[in-house]
């Protein structure tokens, strides 16, 4: 762009901060991460709360449950710090962790 005396202007935009708090709340994906995020928390809650007769029964419940908030919090964290925008796109793919929860859960089952 030309300045009002004809000179290029040649200032940089600001650095982009480290950390993007608002990303939670300015964004629909926040919006659906915080939601998750809250809602995870409360499945694994309730049914950790069971008496230890039930607890067995729902053992595996929560684990996923579990698994889960710790993949949401993990995809929270890495956009607040823009991380995720740095990672190689096919670890960004959303089959990557349907696949890793799939795996955990194999893992879990042949514990059993």
């Amino acid at each position: 762009m030309a300045a009002e005396n004809g000179t290029m202007n040649t200032e940089e935009p600001p650095p982009r901060r480290c950390c993007d708090m608002l990303w939670i709340v300015t964004t629909k994906e926040g919006w659906l991460k915080l939601v998750e995020a809250i809602m995870t928390l409360l499945t694994f809650s309730i049914l950790a709360s069971h008496p230890i007769s039930y607890r067995a029964e729902y053992e595996y419940l929560i684990f996923v449950a579990t698994t889960t908030f710790v993949f949401v919090v993990l995809h929270i964290v890495l956009r607040i710090t823009h991380l995720f925008e740095k990672l190689p796109s096919p670890l960004t793919h959303p089959l990557i962790g349907l696949v890793g929860c799939f795996l955990a859960s194999l893992a879990l089952l042949a514990h059993y």
